[in-house]
């Protein structure tokens, strides 16, 4: 008997597997058992994928490469010519406005900058979008619509104005039959009733601006071909600085590779290409025309400058002239040249000294007369240079002491710093109130920086000073030597002495407006397009992704939800649930028909669980009609065939109706307990039936006579709250679970159990 039990046994699997992350198994079944609804989801997100991409924007990627260029004095004609002749000058106010080759950030700040764009879209009428429906897709259009709608400038001033509190727009649709143009208008979301035009120009007034509709004269003969018919037309208009916004959105200014430091990829994510092609082109002049307006900025402040020290020297030489004459006449000479040519010849060489210092002298005070004035701290400083003065002799023919060469190289790149400063909070100022804190830190540094300025003016002024002592003093040996020359000749060198240095000043200055003149006339390129703008790419997923992305979500979106229906169920359906849910050994899973072979299996496990003399088994479930009745005589009859003396005793009293109202009293009788123990000795097994744990604590006292316990899981019906419990309940002698009443007409059961 023994053996045969442990022939069943081994027919039996009991390994126990670790359940793995995935259950594939699970998700094949899942499949196998619901493929309809998959295939139904895969063809609705299919759908939805085909709807979206013929219903989405198809914006495309339209880039470029910009070349940042240096200054470049480097031209044709008499500007090359000025512009190298003017490098030997001892002045250099506002010679070729430079900046140096742009840093990448900076350039990156301007060409996304939202006032840069909003010029572009004021240029090429960007403010205001055209696009056709067709079968349900919206396409821009750009140069190619047969009209073109512009709003008053007053009203496209104030439509920016208002952008900060509140966002106009004006909505057209513009319909064009045999009768005429039907222009349907909405204002700010109000309607307005619509109007009709034999022909076009025509005007169309708003609360919020005029607008006038004309033919647009820039189509070719194609393009107004294919639409000398009827036609529909949507518009647009915006506030430039908004569309400036949303194309300032849609850029990306960067190196093309790393390491670049004077080239920019410039592009831009757009419906229409041909828009795109023609804002890169718009975007970069206009770059470069606000360069050329900050450069003519700096040269007519330099300009002023020099107008008004010319204005000085013109009052200042005639004064001097005035002496002259004056001096001739009183000491009636005619000729003084030729009466002082000895004392000259031998001086002449500490005077051309000495007047090139008193010239540098005179242009560096001029200089520090308008640092120094409190007015001009915010402006643009000249910048002297000594290279006028490049060597001196003494009058002995020797090399003077020192080299005028080098006085003024570090006021000059304190200044610079200075202009630099100035020059960016102008542009600053631009876009921003006095009172910002970008502003307010370069106000500190340009005042820092002036006590330096005046610092090194200071010390310049002494090395020239220092310069033209000795030289004096070699100049008053010359006269000391010829004492003997009238003391009219001194005071006539003294006169023309001034002449000349005021002569020298005033040369340099008119030479310094031809420098500021040409300047002026000579445009400057900082950026230039190195590529023709182009389509790289499409601008966003391609549509074989999205198909695919729809294909996979389709067969996703089922097994999402089974899974998630699968969590959130409460009823024990499988045995792998079973397992899931308790660690209690499973005896068996028993079939609502043909279950012969699973009862048997249920009488198997349970003798090899029992340990010896434990005979007394009852069975609990948690519900009524779960099957533990039918289960326990099926045992008993089980057992009875296989030689064992089983017997069944109900003590499930609730059934009876005479009993129910103390059927825990009779339980927990003297009565009860000896029928169970004289059966239990006149039996191998005896097979308790019990009321439902549910619904009465009656099991609590069958309990005391049980060796084990046979818990019945229905499927599909059973909670799996209830077979965690009874797990957890101590009262419960030697639990077991065994799965019952599978219905194999179900697919799934079908599907586990083939």
């Amino acid at each position: 008997m023994n053996k045969m039990i442990e022939n069943e046994m081994n027919s039996m699997e009991f390994q126990e597997e670790e359940a793995p992350l995935f259950d594939f198994k699970q998700l094949w079944m899942l499949f196998v058992l619901n493929w309809r609804w998959f295939i139904v989801s895969v063809v609705a997100c299919v759908m939805i994928a085909f709807v979206y991409l013929w219903f989405r924007p198809n914006p495309v990627i339209v880039s470029s490469n910009m070349q940042i260029l240096g200054e470049s004095k480097q031209g044709g004609g008499a500007a090359a010519m000025a512009a190298k002749a003017l490098d030997a000058l001892p002045i250099s106010l506002g010679s070729s406005v430079s900046t140096g080759s742009e840093g990448i950030e900076t350039v990156k700040r301007m060409l996304t900058s939202t006032t840069l764009i909003r010029n572009v879209v004021k240029d090429l009428g960007l403010y205001a979008e055209y696009s056709v429906d067709s079968w349900g897709r919206n396409y821009v259009l750009y140069k190619t619509q047969p009209i073109v709608v512009t709003l008053d400038p007053a009203h496209l001033r104030w439509f920016d104005e208002e952008t900060l509190t509140a966002y106009h727009e004006i909505d057209l649709t513009i319909h064009k039959t045999g009768d005429g143009y039907y222009v349907k208008t909405i204002a700010d979301k109000i309607e307005l009733p619509e109007q009709t035009f034999k022909s076009l120009p025509a005007t169309v007034k708003t609360d919020i601006g005029t607008l006038t509709i004309a033919a647009n004269p820039h189509m070719n003969a194609q393009q107004a071909a294919a639409y000398a018919g009827d036609f529909k037309i949507n518009v647009s208009v915006v506030p430039p600085k908004a569309m400036a916004a949303k194309l300032a959105a849609a850029m990306a200014v960067e190196p093309p590779f790393k390491n670049i430091s004077d080239v920019v990829a410039i592009s831009i994510q757009e419906e229409n290409y041909l828009r795109g092609i023609e804002f890169i082109n718009a975007l970069v002049d206009r770059y470069n025309k606000r360069i050329n307006e900050q450069k003519d900025e700096e040269v007519r402040k330099s300009e002023e400058f020099v107008n008004e020290r010319l204005a000085k020297l013109d009052i200042e030489l005639g004064s001097s002239d005035a002496d002259w004459q004056h001096y001739k006449e009183d000491k009636k000479i005619i000729d003084p040249e030729s009466e002082a040519t000895a004392v000259i010849e031998k001086k002449e060489m500490a005077e051309t000294s000495l007047l090139d210092l008193n010239v540098q002298l005179a242009l560096h005070d001029y200089q520090a007369e308008y640092i120094t004035d409190p007015v001009n701290l915010f402006k643009v400083y000249p910048e002297v240079s000594s290279s006028g003065v490049s060597s001196s002799r003494s009058a002995s023919g020797g090399p003077a002491s020192g080299s005028a060469g080098t006085v003024g190289t570090q006021s000059t790149s304190s200044i610079g710093r200075h202009n630099d400063l100035v020059i960016q909070r102008d542009d600053l100022l631009k876009s921003m109130s006095e009172k910002a804190p970008q502003i307010q830190r370069i106000n500190e540094k340009i005042k820092e920086l002036q006590t330096t300025i005046l610092l090194e003016l200071n010390r310049n002024r002494q090395q020239i000073l220092i310069q033209r002592r000795p030289i004096e003093r070699e100049l008053n040996k010359a006269l000391n030597r010829f004492s003997q020359a009238p003391k009219m000749e001194r005071e006539m060198t003294d006169i023309e002495r001034q002449r000349e240095i005021k002569q020298g000043v005033y040369i340099t200055m008119l030479q310094k407006r031809e420098e500021v003149a040409a300047d002026l006339a000579r445009s400057m390129k900082k950026g230039q397009l190195i590529d023709d703008p182009m389509i790289l790419s499409a601008g966003q997923t391609k549509p074989e992704f999205v198909l695919l992305g729809a294909i996979l979500l389709g067969f996703m979106l089922p097994i999402g939800i089974m899974l998630l229906i699968q969590m959130l169920k409460t009823k024990v359906d499988t045995k792998q649930e079973l397992e899931e849910t308790s660690k209690l050994s499973i005896l068996s899973e028993v079939f609502l028909t043909n279950n012969d072979d699973a009862i048997r299996a249920l009488r198997t496990n349970l003798l090899y669980n029992l340990k010896d003399g434990q005979n007394v088994i009852m069975l609990a479930s948690h519900n009524k009609g779960d099957g533990k009745t039918y289960l326990a005589q099926r045992l008993v009859d089980s057992l009875t065939q296989i030689g064992k003396k089983a017997q069944y005793l109900n003590l499930n009293l609730r059934e009876d109706r005479s009993k129910a109202a103390q059927a825990a009293d009779l339980l927990a009788g003297a009565d009860v307990a000896k029928q169970v123990e004289s059966l239990k000795a006149a039996n191998d097994y005896l097979i308790l039936d019990t009321p439902e744990m549910g619904k009465y604590a009656d099991i609590y006292q069958v309990a005391q006579f049980a060796d084990a316990t046979i818990f019945v899981v229905k499927a599909e019906s059973t909670d799996k709250s209830a077979v965690k419990e009874i797990a957890k309940d101590a009262r419960i002698p030697n639990p077991m679970l065994v799965l019952n009443a599978i219905d194999m007409s179900k697919k799934k059961y079908q599907y586990l159990y083939k």
